[in-house]
Parts: C-alpha cells; structure tokens; sequence
C-alpha cells in the first residue's frame, strides 16, 4: 500500500497487479487522486486482460 493525502492506494504495476500475484487493482482503489470512470474503466480492461494472461500461461 502506498498512503496518499486522500487516504490508502495499492501499489500496481504497468498490469495493474499488486504485489501478491494474481490480485489486480484498479480505478480509485489504486489511483485515488484521479477519481474518474474513464480511467477506472481503462485500468480495469487492462486488469481483465492481464489477469487472463496469467492464467494461460
């Protein structure tokens, strides 16, 4: 986790994926500073994709 002025992120890296493999974070869960639908939709279809990959390989 990471704190920010409006309270507690997970970190994520470029997959949206925490640190503990296979659990993906997005939209204001692991971005608060930029609360927007849009941004939490992109994140979470490259979440969804990720996620996917992992499970093929």
């Amino acid at each position: 986790t990471v704190n920010t002025p409006f309270g507690i992120a997970l970190k994520v890296d470029e997959r949206r994926e925490t640190s503990m493999p296979g659990i993906y974070a997005a939209g204001d869960l692991a971005n608060p500073l930029m609360a927007s639908v849009t941004t939490a939709i992109s994140q979470g279809a490259t979440a969804g994709i990720s996620a996917q990959q992992s499970m093929l390989v």
